[in-house]
């Protein structure tokens, strides 16, 4: 899963990581600190920035910028382990 676009992990929730705060916070570190993008519908995490989004998530026509770039290389990850 390692290409040029880094590790993406996409979520449903944070909880699906750890439901123990501290373990939660510990597993976020380890994977920002390697560079990993960590992809939810509302939210993008990554080892230099946070992208909150504001509206209401109808499509993708919703998500714009980073958070749609990370979406669509998160997608072709996703689509090629089906191969």
């Amino acid at each position: 899963m390692a290409d040029s676009d880094g590790f993406i992990l996409g979520l449903a929730r944070l909880s699906r990581i750890a439901r123990n705060s501290h373990k939660l916070l510990r597993m976020l570190e380890f994977l920002l600190a390697r560079q990993a993008r960590v992809l939810r519908t509302n939210y993008l995490l990554t080892c230099q920035e946070a992208w909150v989004r504001r509206r209401e998530l109808v499509n993708m026509m919703g998500i714009s910028g980073s958070h749609r770039k990370t979406l669509e290389s998160y997608l072709d990850q996703v689509a090629r382990l089906g191969d």
